[in-house]
């Protein structure tokens, strides 16, 4: 791969990471439960992939040819992400907003660990140094609120928990896109994550259509920047950058989110984020220049669906890493 393509990934990162940032306060402009604006969030970026599916016999024809376990590592992914937004949402509730951020921090390490444990990825010294500097980056800015005790304690486990199952969502996806197509991989994940998080409304007795119409505003820019602009780019780029690279990436989301809450609300960076913040983007350069891409890295990033012969159909999951 030369030296042009070798920078695409990353730059598709970058305009991932900002537009993930955006998720929290458009989130914060919504009334309604946030497990309900999330189900929705997932459904409506699924109706607006369908043309393809529907136009693209390329694609369809895809569909039709996806085996039991690429469809099963394709709903495990929905799930995972569903979880991860269940989880969350509900920990906001019983912990502070610094808790969350502080433990959500630790995220990359569950990645690391995956990557390694799944795909025998190894990182380099220099690597490990970057990225334990960007993550103690993050500390810093949600450890001076943590809370501990009481309700708080079951809400920081929630965090965790949902930090696991972010993480789980992508290294399933790591898997599962060397063998499929961006447009079916993200429809098959984004409508089973909507159904997954429809059912957990109804089991939490949320109500599904009781809320001011100004939020289907922010529900469709929830949809137009930080699903499609930001998460389905990630998707995409799970074919040539591995797990623990995006995650530690997306340490650099809370930095891009202040300034976005600056912005929409006023809201001021205090001492202890501007700190923070000046550990975390210097981590995240060393991580990122120190740490070896996937192995699938050397193939140069293209949208075209992967054309897999039937007969080498078989034959994927030996050779898949």
């Amino acid at each position: 791969m030369n030296r042009t393509h070798s920078v695409i990934p990353y730059l598709g990162l970058v305009i991932a990471v900002l537009a993930m940032s955006t998720s929290p306060v458009l989130v914060m402009l919504t009334t309604a439960p946030t497990s309900v604006i999330a189900a929705y969030r997932m459904l409506i970026s699924f109706i607006l992939l369908l043309p393809m599916l529907f136009f693209g016999k390329e694609v369809w024809r895809e569909v039709t040819k996806l085996d039991k376990k690429q469809w099963s590592l394709c709903i495990c992914s929905g799930f995972f992400l569903a979880a991860h937004y269940g989880l969350l949402f509900q920990s906001v509730r019983l912990t502070s907003i610094a808790s969350v951020s502080a433990l959500s921090a630790f995220q990359p390490l569950f990645a690391i660990i995956g990557g390694y444990l799944l795909y025998r990825e190894k990182l380099k010294g220099k690597a490990i140094a970057g990225g334990c500097i960007a993550i103690l980056g993050s500390c810093i800015i949600g450890w001076g609120d943590f809370q501990a005790g009481g309700t708080a304690i079951l809400g920081d486990i929630l965090v965790l928990l949902a930090t696991i199952g972010i993480t789980a969502y992508f290294l399933c996806g790591q898997h599962v896109r060397k063998e499929v197509s961006l447009t079916v991989y993200t429809s098959i994940v984004y409508f089973s994550c909507s159904m997954f998080l429809f059912g957990y409304s109804l089991m939490m007795n949320f109500s599904l259509t009781s809320f001011p119409a100004t939020n289907w505003l922010w529900i469709v820019g929830l949809v137009l920047v930080p699903t499609l602009l930001g998460q389905t780019i990630m998707n995409w780029l799970l074919k040539w950058i591995n797990t623990s690279t995006i995650s530690m990436s997306m340490l650099g989301g809370p930095i891009a989110t202040c300034l976005v809450a600056f912005l929409v609300f006023g809201t001021a960076l205090n001492l202890r984020q501007i700190v923070g913040a000046s550990i975390i983007l210097p981590g995240i350069l060393l991580f990122l220049w120190s740490s070896k891409p996937s192995s699938d890295s050397s193939s140069e990033p293209n949208t075209e669906p992967q054309k897999i012969p039937p007969n080498q159909q078989k034959s994927i999951d030996s050779h898949a890493t």
